[in-house]
């Protein structure tokens, strides 16, 4: 068996060389990655506890609001309409001084268009008895109606949406 020349012997000692210092940044690369994945781990779990924390103190700060329904009139042939109200649920009375609007989103005709969606706002005429009417001939039962609704004092909408029913 012929000994291995001297080149030889370097050039297999540099290639060892080079495979534990690869093995050694694996190992480390491997460490740093967890060290990251951990970190990432506890700010987003300390970013969604402040999302839960902001919205249970918002939550707290608002009264909550419902819509309702409370009359359908199919007698048009043409025209359908709806008489919701906005209730406070904390004394469930009807509140009558909002500024109540029906939000629609809307495709753009034209696929280029930019933004594609849009919303449509519809104001709603108060009735004098705390509703709000609403008059559509597309207003078929069981499609979703989606509301939004402004108080006199407060900065942010009130959101709803309400069901029509038979």
């Amino acid at each position: 068996m012929r000994e291995p020349t001297q080149s030889k012997r370097n050039h297999q000692l540099c290639l060892s060389i080079l495979y534990s210092a690869h093995l050694e940044w694996r190992k480390e690369d491997a460490m740093n990655l967890h060290r990251t994945r951990i970190a990432l781990r506890r700010s987003a779990t300390a970013a969604a506890l402040a999302v839960v924390v902001a919205a249970s103190a918002v939550n707290a700060q608002t009264p909550t609001y419902t819509f309702k329904i409370i009359r359908f009139d199919t007698s048009s042939a043409t025209e359908r309409s709806i008489t919701v109200e906005l209730v406070d649920a904390s004394n469930r009375q009807p509140v009558t001084n909002a500024q109540v609007d029906v939000v629609h989103t809307v495709y753009a005709a034209n696929p280029k268009t930019f933004p594609p969606l849009r919303r449509v706002v519809v104001p709603l005429k108060p009735d004098g008895q705390g509703g709000y009417v609403y008059s559509d001939e597309g207003l078929r039962p069981g499609n979703p109606v989606r509301l939004r609704a402004r108080l006199p004092g407060q900065s942010s909408p009130i959101w709803g949406a309400v069901h029509v029913n038979d």
